[in-house]
């Protein structure tokens, strides 16, 4: 072992901000110190330096006592209290007797009187202050470990909700100046590695810590740690100077089995053998490995590239496909020569895109993107890369969707004015025809390059009624010194099958084909001549572009091919349907699912355990703003779980009605509601709607005796309420995640809700829905649930499939337009409720056929108070006065109104109609309405 001494090489180790929106870029940093260093610190950290402060005043006030009082609280049996100097021998090779420090361990804290707390604790005669200024740390310091370890499972590639860690310690710690010379070369606290997860270490600025990253090394190096004010951060060797810091040990649960992830193990690297955590040092270390987070980006110049030419029209298909499938395996871009499109007709296209592009701003925007994610995008207003940080993108974009049969008048399509630009429409119908016949044939070469019959795209359905994009692009010459260094498309990958893009010639576009390099290569894609080629970079010259984007029918279930996943290269994802309902944007990485029988409607799909928060939020965002709905997937509900509490839910319902109606709801709207006894539309003519329900709310401690739920006799149905108990607390913790995401897509942090209080006792009710499939004919017309918005913050909703929900965006709109939502397996149906304004209207209508349906609404703690945030209010939209919830009538989370009266209201989710105005504000889309 190294000699301890004071003189280590001081080591600049990373900073990460807890504080930043950018979770991505954070777990970046975390993850490579985790993998370089195994230390870092963290800044903006939630705990207050005047607590820090308190915390090193109690301490040295403790240690500052006499030994006979610091015995008297001698570290017990539970190993919490006093240890002193000497006691304590972190490396059991060192010649000297013990460690030079003194230390006191505090571990959980238990509940006051429930007699669960085995800590010791110094008279409260002489440390008035001293319990409640440590318990007040640990309960920070427990907070800031678990955002922590969210943006570790991050860097992992895993869900933020994976690692949870019941169990912390915190342990102060006395390293004294001076010290005897038979002392001399001891350490304060020998060579050592900590057991459990995760220490957040506090300290008094006094140098001395040291670590060494490679053990192994003879002699090793020893490197200096320094102090930074206001952050959190291995031995410690004596420096002749008195030293205080306070370590936070966060470990998982002790009943826990630890053992290897599957993405950090291989035939090279097996796994160590399962552990439980408290059964010694030897547990995995994820973090020590690679894992995912979001990629840093390399300047702007790169360097130029020189991809595949594949030529269309050669004869010999077998070589034209293996230059295809080399090029898809290196790179993931190609260029086509001899594609179809006539040059005369690309120049004709650019023409076009420069002369709508050079209109009026104004009358761009008359033909702003609509719902269908037709139309006219603005500069600023798509940002792909969610990590920049700049406002948006400098390029502005025209949406052409799939053309539609206008006998049938079936075209969503926007088309300027035919007096303005006369040719416009005909020459762009024109180009998507051609390079839809364009890309079929790539993409027959990419099915023989996959050992695929030439028509198996074909013959599988892909192209029956294909999600087929075009999208002009115009990239401005010039910016403002504010937009210095931002892109005209920030990095990003294309959602969809396969992109054609027709270039000017002006260079810009450049790609990665290692984006977990550090730092990336970026090279530059020339333009060739006559053909049809991830991030624009701004190169002082206007630019156009003509980008079409070939996706298969929506309606199609995508899934691996067998001969291209096997046990050691399973399928990434489950079976989806293709559907990206944007119509090709380029931007969004969740498909997002085409509607069922009726009206279309495409809702996002937001993948929860997807590592990429940013883009998840984002796409929360959207569909708050643009419907109030969107699915959910990877949500943690077991499939198993769901299914128990469908057939639960049948079996109650099932029963006589003199058995049910035993469960009467009470008053404290627990338990069972018949047919006809609730009418959520007021102006409905029929007497109630058709369903039936039963009410769960929060559950209580049955011990305590504070669970007003009412529940089915065991004798009955033995299972239910340990099955109706478990979905309540899983659809919960699934609840809390999708809240982060709106915290995130408002630009807060992604614990914003449980910081303010919102999760201590939340609103938590579980309503299962049974709709009968034969209604008398008086009811002719009456809906299982007639129309109406969710009361609360957020619902998920779980149907066995059959449909029957509705939404209307737009409830002004006479005659309404209803939209169907339908059923994908394994997905949850998320909708805000009023408190998030704005809500969606929505109802259930009859379809011949029997209904069940699961809706669990989590509304936040009754005592809350709710305010406007700082972010959705201005001087011309003030902010109503504060209020509790709940209230009878609260119409959003920022502001309330009296039923009564019509006031502005500044919203964090605008009305769901295409007349509003918007205005981008400090990252929230806001706008003012009257109600």
């Amino acid at each position: 072992m190294a000699t301890a001494g004071g003189g280590g090489k001081s080591l600049d180790l990373p900073v990460v901000d807890l504080a930043s929106s950018d979770l991505g870029s954070a777990a970046e940093f975390i993850r490579k110190a985790c993998v370089e260093y195994g230390f870092f610190y963290v800044v903006n950290h939630g705990v207050e330096e005047g607590l820090l402060e308190k915390v090193f005043a109690e301490s040295r006030k403790f240690f500052e006592q006499p030994m006979e009082e610091k015995m008297a609280l001698k570290r017990n049996s539970s190993h919490l209290g006093y240890t002193p100097c000497g006691a304590d021998k972190l490396d059991a090779s060192s010649k000297f007797k013990g460690d030079l420090n003194e230390n006191f361990c505090v571990r959980p804290i238990g509940v006051e009187g429930s007699q669960n707390d085995a800590n010791q604790w110094p008279s409260i005669e002489r440390f008035p202050c001293w319990k409640e200024t440590i318990k007040l740390y640990h309960a920070t310091a427990k907070a800031t470990g678990k955002r922590i370890l969210c943006l570790i499972a991050l860097s992992l590639n895993l869900g933020t909700e994976f690692i949870d860690c019941p169990v912390a310690f915190l342990r102060l710690l006395h390293y004294p100046g001076e010290v005897n010379e038979g002392d001399d070369g001891n350490c304060g606290a020998s060579a050592h590695s900590d057991y459990g997860i995760l220490t957040l270490l506090a300290t008094d600025g006094t140098p001395g810590l040291q670590i060494c990253r490679e053990k192994d090394r003879h002699p090793q190096l020893w490197e200096d740690i320094r102090h930074i004010e206001g952050s959190t951060l291995h031995r410690v060797v004596a420096v002749g100077k008195e030293r205080y810091s306070v370590a936070f040990f966060l470990d998982p649960d002790p009943d826990l089995v630890v053992q290897c992830l599957e993405s950090c193990c291989s035939e090279e690297c097996p796994p160590s053998q399962s552990v439980n955590t408290d059964a010694g040092r030897g547990r995995q270390q994820a973090a020590s490995r690679g894992g995912g987070g979001r990629p840093e980006m390399a300047a702007g110049a790169g360097n130029r590239l020189d991809l595949p030419v594949v030529d269309l029209a050669s004869p010999d298909l077998g070589a034209a496909a293996e230059s295809v499938r080399k090029a898809c395996v290196e790179s993931g871009f190609f260029y086509v020569v001899n594609h179809g499109l006539e040059e005369g007709l690309l120049e004709k296209v650019f023409e076009e895109s420069r002369r709508f592009f050079e209109l009026p701003m104004e009358e761009k925007m008359a033909l702003l993107r609509n719902s269908n994610h037709r139309g006219y995008t603005p500069p600023y207003a798509e940002k792909l890369d969610p990590s920049s940080k700049f406002e948006g993108d400098l390029k502005e974009s025209f949406y052409i969707g799939a053309i539609g049969d206008e006998s049938l008048q079936d075209d969503a399509n926007q088309y300027p004015s035919e007096e303005h630009l006369p040719s416009w429409k005909e020459t762009f119908k024109l180009c998507h025809a051609t390079a839809l016949d364009t890309s079929k044939r790539i993409l027959s070469l990419i099915a023989l390059s996959l050992d695929l019959e030439a028509e198996f795209f074909e013959n599988i359905g892909a192209f029956s009624c294909p999600s087929a994009a075009l999208r002009l692009l115009h990239y401005p010459g010039e910016v403002d010194d504010s937009d210095d260094g931002n892109y005209g498309a920030s990095a990003h990958s294309d959602y969809g099958m396969i992109t054609l893009l027709a270039t000017d010639g002006t260079p810009g576009l450049q790609i990665c084909r290692e984006k977990d390099r550090h730092p990336q290569l970026w090279e530059d894609v020339h333009h060739i001549d006559g053909s049809t080629v991830h991030r624009v970079v701004a190169v002082g010259k206007e630019r156009y572009s003509v980008a079409f984007f070939l996706d298969p029918n929506p309606d199609l279930v995508v899934k691996c091919l067998e001969s291209c996943c096997s046990e050691i290269c399973p399928p990434r994802f489950p079976p989806v349907k293709s559907a990206r309902g944007g119509g090709g944007d380029a931007g969004e990485q969740q498909p997002e699912m085409a509607a069922c029988a009726g009206n279309r409607l495409d809702l996002p799909v937001v993948e929860l355990a997807s590592p990429d928060l940013g883009a998840a939020a984002e796409s929360v965002r959207k569909a708050c703003v643009e419907s109030g709905f969107f699915y959910v997937v990877n949500h943690g509900v077991e499939e198993g779980l769901l299914e128990k509490v469908f057939v639960e839910s049948r079996r109650f319902f099932e029963l006589p009605m003199e058995e049910k109606m035993a469960l009467l709801r009470n008053s404290n709207h627990r338990g069972y509601t018949p047919p006809y006894a609730e009418k959520l539309d007021p102006s409905s003519k029929f007497e109630g709607d058709l369903k039936e329900s039963f009410y769960i709310g929060p559950i209580g401690d049955e011990g305590l005796h504070n669970d007003a739920n009412q529940w089915p006799s065991e004798v009955h149905l033995p299972s239910w309420k340990d099955t109706i108990k478990m979905y309540h607390a899983t659809a919960l913790a699934t609840g809390k995640r999708i809240l982060s995401l709106i915290a995130l897509s408002l630009n807060l942090n992604t614990e914003f809700f449980e910081n303010i209080g919102a999760f201590i006792c939340p609103s938590a009710f579980l309503r299962l829905l049974h709709y009968p499939a034969e209604v008398d004919k008086s009811d002719d017309g009456n809906y299982g649930a007639s129309a109406h918005s969710d009361y609360g913050m957020i619902t998920l909703l779980a149907t066995d499939g059959t449909p029957g929900l509705q939404i209307c965006r737009e409830k002004d709109r006479h005659p309404q337009l209803w939209e169907d939502v339908h059923h994908i397996d394994g997905a949850l149906i998320v909708n805000i409720g009023d408190l998030l304004e704005r809500s969606t209207v929505h109802r259930v209508v009859a379809v011949g056929k029997e209904r069940y349906s699961v809706a669990f609404f989590l509304d936040p703690n009754p005592d809350l108070v709710v305010r406007c945030l700082e972010s959705c209010s201005s001087e011309t939209c003030p902010p109503s006065k504060p209020l509790s919830w709940p209230e009878p009538r609260l119409l959003c989370f920022d502001t309330w109104q009296s039923s009564s009266k019509n006031v502005n209201l500044q919203i964090l989710f605008p009305k769901h109609a295409e007349e509003q105005l918007y205005m981008f504000k400090q990252g929230i889309y806001t706008s003012s309405v009257t109600v």
